[in-house]
């Protein structure tokens, strides 16, 4: 009696597959976004180290793996790695703060003013939709959400503005102007302050009146400034 004939397995051809591999960026991404969120969140506070076995252990990663999140930080200046301390998060000065809303006052009132000469309705509806993220945020008090779709609405408007070196320089802040967001919004009511605030520069920039959007833009930076001196008189006071 004859067998069947045995069946041979054909080995892939790694060519037509493509490169299928999970990258391991993502995952270096998303620890340094979640390391983020705990500088953002004050649960990692200026002057705190960044202990890497804690945190390693927390997320479920290498600790290669970790550091790798942590140069990620160090670029965007949120932590601050020195020899025989290894990393910790930055302290922030008032007078580094001064510094980043004056850039932003100057930056984000060009930025709207120009969005608003050259928006379109595919623009502004990206707009107007990341503020009402910002308001569901505001009415949920997720303090993430906000941060997040801050950042949304600048970028929106940020891309419509037709300059990419402005966009390039903030970018560049982005980091250190998220935690002051989480401080400025931190005090009682500035939420909702701000978004009254972000709709105004939103109307400004739909009806297509530079002036408008950039008063606006500057408004709202010099009140958030002025949000964040009050966090920055709580912290520094006495306990």
């Amino acid at each position: 009696m004859t067998g069947r004939p045995e069946r041979k397995t054909r080995k892939p051809d790694r060519a037509a597959l493509g490169d299928i591999r999970i990258e391991p960026k993502l995952l270096v991404d998303e620890v340094a976004s979640r390391i983020r969120g705990l500088i953002f969140g004050g649960r990692l506070r200026p002057g705190d180290r960044i202990v890497e076995t804690d945190l390693a252990e927390m997320f479920g990663v290498s600790r290669p793996l970790l550091r790798e999140a942590i140069r990620t930080l160090q670029a965007e200046r949120l932590c601050v790695v020195t020899p025989h301390r290894g990393a910790h998060v930055p302290v922030l000065t008032w007078e580094d703060a001064i510094g980043i809303y004056h850039v932003r006052e100057l930056l984000e009132g060009e930025a709207c003013a120009l969005c608003a000469a050259a928006i379109t309705e595919e623009g502004i509806g990206g707009i107007e939709g990341a503020l009402l993220r910002f308001s569901d945020a505001v009415k949920s008090e997720d303090a993430a959400g906000r941060i997040a779709a801050t950042e949304q609405f600048y970028a929106r408007i940020l891309a419509g503005c037709g300059n990419p070196v402005i966009e390039e320089v903030l970018q560049g802040l982005i980091a250190r102007i998220s935690f002051l967001r989480a401080r400025s919004m931190g005090c009682p009511g500035r939420s909702y302050h701000s978004y009254v605030e972000m709709k105004d520069i939103c109307d400004a920039i739909r009806r297509g009146n530079p002036e408008l959007a950039r008063a606006a833009a500057i408004r709202h930076v010099r009140n958030a400034r002025e949000a964040a001196r009050a966090a920055f008189d709580v912290a520094d006071s006495p306990r």
